[in-house]
């Protein structure tokens, strides 16, 4: 039978008997029990089907009902893990799994979807290690990719979030446990494996330390290939070029070098040097400039900040919102820029801001100062 019109789907025979579906597209159009080796009962199932569906292509559904008479050859890799040991079908209609009963298998829809794990995901903060699940999953025609934390997988509430109102995981109380291992046991094996890394600094791939950014990771040799790097939005500014080369080199060192012609060495210097021992990694002290409104306390302080990013500019502070002087949360976005240069206000009040806006930027009872 052709495809397009109409397919027969059989599960794992008991004592003979088959259980069967006849679908067309995504759509069942009847169930039963055939065993093969009857005529009778061949006939039996062409017969109700041809009744509901008197289109069906008869010659073409009897060949294949009694094709499952033939002696199946079981090879290595059916003795060992293939779909006849999984009592679990992708069809193009869902999920469904092969229930056994007394009387044999029973063909049950799980899903109105069908969905598989495509890699195993692990994303490093630096601190913690959290598993993902890179999903890829189908909707009819609609075919779409995610990741979702691990902890969520089992839960069963992520196909409407990613498929839709259509993606319909079907009621009962042992159903949400049956797709998840449905999706598990039909994902392809093995599963390959990835990490991507939510931080910048210093990290250790492999037997060699990188410096991880928004772009990827650059080495000792220059840039390495398959990093993959997240962060935050607000922290997408934080990505370096690939390392530059002859004249690109020299006029990039050069152009760090005039920084010290800025302002007197009691300036300059410390505002030179504090980007490099940023990147070196952490430390307990920070770079503090003090002066009135309009002398480019900010400005000065961007272009250590913009040897982490071009766009670092001090029109876009990558660190925005307020950090209180008591209480800092681990997961602030200080703690995702690691070994990199970021510039905070601080009001004058007890709240220091990060990046170029706060409130005691031109509050006359700060006295129009603010320190950086």
């Amino acid at each position: 039978m052709s495809d397009t019109v109409v397919k027969l789907v059989a599960g794992r025979p008991q004592r003979g008997t088959f259980p069967v579906s006849l679908m067309r597209g995504d759509e069942v159009l009847i169930t039963g029990r055939v065993n093969p080796h009857k005529a009778q009962d061949t006939e039996t199932f062409i017969k109700d089907a041809c009744g509901q569906y008197p289109a069906l292509p008869v010659d073409d559904l009897r060949a294949e009902l009694r094709q499952l008479a033939a002696p199946r050859l079981a090879t290595p890799a059916a003795q060992a893990g293939s779909s006849d040991d999984v009592p679990y079908l992708a069809t193009p209609s869902g999920m469904m799994w092969r229930k056994p009963t007394h009387e044999g298998e029973i063909l049950t829809p799980l899903t109105s979807f069908t969905a598989k794990i495509v890699a195993n995901v692990e994303r490093d903060d630096g601190a913690e290690k959290e598993t993902a699940f890179e999903i890829e999953a189908a909707q009819g025609t609609r075919v779409v990719r995610f990741t979702i934390p691990a902890a969520r997988f089992g839960a069963m509430n992520w196909p409407t979030e990613h498929l839709g109102a259509e993606a319909i995981v079907y009621p009962g109380t042992t159903v949400k446990d049956h797709v998840r291992v449905a999706i598990q046991m039909l994902s392809p094996k093995p599963i390959p494996r990835r990490t991507i890394y939510t931080h910048t600094g210093w990290r250790k791939i492999g037997d060699d330390w990188a410096y991880l950014h928004a772009g990827g990771a650059i080495g000792a040799s220059g840039k390495v290939e398959g990093v993959q790097v997240e962060l935050p939005a607000a922290l997408g500014a934080y990505k370096l070029p690939d390392p530059p080369q002859g004249e690109a080199l020299k006029a990039a060192i050069c152009a760090t070098l005039a920084r010290l012609d800025l302002a007197p060495d009691l300036i300059s210097v410390p505002g030179f040097v504090e980007a490099f021992r940023a990147a070196m990694g952490s430390c307990d002290f920070g770079i503090h400039r003090a002066g009135a409104t309009g002398v480019f306390k900010t400005e000065h302080a961007a272009l250590s900040q913009q040897h982490f990013g071009a766009g670092l500019g001090a029109a876009r502070a990558p660190i925005s919102g307020r950090w209180h002087h008591r209480g800092v949360g681990r997961r602030s976005r200080p703690f995702w820029t690691g070994a990199s240069h970021g510039t905070a206000t601080d009001d004058g009040q007890g709240t220091v801001h990060f990046g170029n806006a706060g409130p005691g930027a031109s509050d006359p009872r700060t006295g129009g100062r603010r320190r950086e």
